[in-house]
């Protein structure tokens, strides 16, 4: 064990666990060839219940990781720069595209999957991991702004993401839990008990929000020139109402002549249509503890929780 602020404890050692044992589903992932129309692609990930989809170049190789947010970006009017297509993957640089006031086609989904990969840096080029690396190492390589990777294994793949890691971790948080039982080995260690203040994961910084009032489609676009995949739906007095993700991409009807109808919505009435007003937001204070947040990824199977100050 490891000191954390010589007050808390972090299990050093559970960091050395190989990332092929976080892969608790099916050693596979869906993918496809590079030019099957978005569309299509979208239709498998609403069907599984993904947010991406590796992409297969001709040759049989890995060109990238097709996501949401992506989607997102080129239904919001956002089109890739290919003057810097050569750019390399984390670069800090949002000049790999650029947004049209009056998009052209903005709805039109029958775009082979390569033309919208590089809309999101991470889906520019895939992050490809060994299977037998060590998880501290591939936090590393997660925090340089990419939320996903391919991991490699002996005749199987997977797309292991930031989200795929803190369930993991949320699973070993607790020393009582049936699959630790009482094993210190397994167990996060002591900064569970720590708040997120303590452990300085509280940065202040601008948050940027959505009005109710604002249409889904510029949302979305607030969304991605963030460099996001979701943002606070706040109310006219400042209290949060929802949350508006580039996944509520699900909600398309692909069989609809009119597939941009609900994004013409107000962000709110989208959100009560949908049923999503009703959902708890997840949410925390500087003094909630670690455990309880990663307790509140977990159970509630949400991707964020925001912080309340």
């Amino acid at each position: 064990m490891i000191s954390v602020d010589q007050k808390y404890e972090l299990n050093k050692t559970l960091f050395d666990t190989p990332v092929e044992n976080l892969i608790w589903k099916e050693r596979t992932t869906l993918s496809v060839d590079c030019d099957t129309l978005v569309e299509k692609a979208l239709s498998m990930m609403i069907k599984h219940q993904v947010s991406s989809l590796a992409v297969k170049n001709k040759e049989g190789g890995w060109q990238g990781i097709l996501n949401m947010g992506d989607i997102a970006a080129h239904m919001s009017g956002f089109v890739l720069d290919e003057s810097v297509a050569a750019l390399t993957h984390g670069s800090e640089s949002e000049s790999h595209r650029h947004y049209q006031p009056k998009p052209k086609d903005q709805g039109d989904l029958k775009f082979p999957c390569c033309h919208l990969l590089g809309l999101t840096w991470e889906s520019r080029r895939p992050m490809i991991i060994d299977a037998k690396e060590p998880l501290h190492q591939v936090l590393v390589k997660l925090s340089s702004g990419c939320h996903r990777a391919l991991i490699q294994g002996s005749g199987w793949f997977q797309v292991l993401s930031q989200w795929d890691i803190a369930v993991w971790l949320a699973r070993h948080r607790d020393l009582n839990d049936a699959d630790i039982g009482g094993n210190k080995s397994k167990w996060l260690g002591s900064l569970v008990n720590g708040s997120i203040g303590e452990l300085g994961l509280c940065e202040t910084k601008h948050l940027v929000s959505i009005p109710h009032d604002m249409n889904v489609m510029e949302g979305m676009r607030r969304i991605v020139e963030a460099g996001v995949s979701a943002l606070p739906v706040i109310g006219g007095d400042g209290t949060l109402w929802g949350t508006l993700s580039v996944n509520d991409l699900r909600y398309i009807d692909l069989h609809s002549a009119d597939k941009l109808k609900s994004f013409s919505m107000h962000c709110i009435e989208f959100l009560r249509v949908h049923n999503l007003t009703k959902l708890p937001q997840a949410v925390a204070t500087k003094e909630t503890p670690f455990g309880d947040v990663l307790a509140r990824v977990y159970n509630r199977e949400v991707h964020r929780v925001w912080l309340i100050y």
